[in-house]
């Protein structure tokens, strides 16, 4: 219950605010919001998620808190790669995709 909970208020805040509140969490790691469509539902799904940046790039981790599984929001964007963001102020449309393996980070850290 409170998994749902929590990102429910942090996405209305987020909106509510312009991202004043929940556009940055910790030590000023940035959020956007990322609506993905339900791949069985086909409703909007949205969900705040910290992000980093590389060449203009958005880059998300689907780490699912270090748990075995795929989080949902993975799961849709296989499903469907078009998405909305909202980040920094600004929404717009995009279509997500995997890093391919040259540009994922090596495992010796470099």
């Amino acid at each position: 219950m409170i998994r749902k909970v929590i990102p429910a208020v942090h996405v209305a805040l987020y909106r509510l605010t312009g991202g004043r509140i929940g556009g940055s969490v910790g030590k000023g790691r940035r959020v956007l919001l990322l609506t993905t469509t339900g791949r069985q539902s086909g409703k909007p799904r949205t969900i705040p998620l910290v992000y980093g940046e590389d060449d203009g790039r958005m880059l998300l981790v689907a780490s699912n808190w270090g748990g075995p599984k795929h989080p949902p929001w993975y799961l849709n964007l296989v499903a469907n790669p078009e998405v909305t963001v909202r980040a920094d102020g600004q929404s717009f449309r995009a279509r997500a995709r995997e890093a391919t393996a040259a540009e994922r980070p090596s495992d010796d850290g470099g």
